[in-house]
């Protein structure tokens, strides 16, 4: 996902794992809460479609 290209990746700064600004040592809640409900609907509808209740060719086509 996208997104994880701005999780903070060091592991020794205490903001490691979430959104926020590391070089500032400052995260907004919003942004976490965001990240959290857009990984969760991604993988709500991985499922979906893995279970084949989402049909990709019908939805594009």
């Amino acid at each position: 996902m996208i997104m994880g290209k701005y999780q903070v990746q060091d592991k020794t700064n205490a903001l490691y794992g979430g959104f926020g600004e590391p070089a500032a040592q400052q995260a907004y809640s919003f942004d976490n809460l965001m990240a959290l409900l857009a990984y969760t609907h991604q993988s709500r509808v991985f499922a979906d479609v893995k279970a084949g209740a989402i049909n990709w060719q019908r939805l594009l086509g």
